[in-house]
């Protein structure tokens, strides 16, 4: 039994069919080779691998920026002591200086 108007059997149009169907999937780019999935899988892995580099990278220097930040805060307070420290020692040497004035005054 052929088709009408084509003058193929009913498997050969099945065939013809299947075939048609394979070229148009590899020229819509839904079936791909092997080697180009190999290649752009082993693409993709390595821009994942790089990204997670750059993601550990990042990762460090912000802990390096926070010890450096909480540092930064321990001196600034050691030397905001210090200065309250040597504003008191300066108010005290500053009161005797103006009592032992005040002592030697007629």
């Amino acid at each position: 039994m052929t088709i009408p108007g084509i003058g193929l059997t009913w498997a050969d149009g099945g065939l013809v069919g299947l075939v048609g169907i394979g070229v148009l999937l590899v020229l819509m780019g839904w079936l791909v080779p092997r080697r180009t999935l190999n290649d752009v899988r082993a693409d993709r892995d390595a821009r994942i691998a790089e990204v997670q580099e750059r993601a550990a990278n990042y990762e460090k220097a912000w802990k390096t920026a926070e010890e450096t930040h909480a540092n930064l805060v321990e001196s600034m307070r050691a030397v905001l002591e210090t200065m309250r420290t040597v504003e008191a020692i300066l108010t005290e040497a500053r009161q005797q200086q103006t009592s032992s004035r005040a002592g030697d005054s007629p």
